[in-house]
């Protein structure tokens, strides 16, 4: 539901609290204006990010995605 850049300068090194403050301030909001409510307990907001290696050459893409944390199917109503 979406894609950006983290705005992490070049050279700065990747962390798991980079991502989890990215995720935050950035993909949660952006799954609420997706879903136009803010996601039910039963969904989660991830986040696809590049590898270290990729990270080191300057590659900040990253995806947000919500899923459902008991497995079940998604419904449009959430």
């Amino acid at each position: 539901f979406f894609v950006g850049d983290h705005p992490a300068a070049s050279g700065t090194v990747f962390t798991d609290d980079l991502l989890i403050e990215f995720a935050g301030t950035t993909c949660l909001p952006a799954a609420t204006a997706y879903m136009g409510t803010t996601p039910p307990s039963d969904y989660e907001v991830g986040a696809f990010y590049p590898t270290d290696e990729d990270w080191a050459k300057g590659d900040r893409e990253i995806s947000c995605y919500l899923y459902r944390v008991d497995d079940g199917q998604a419904t449009s109503g959430a």
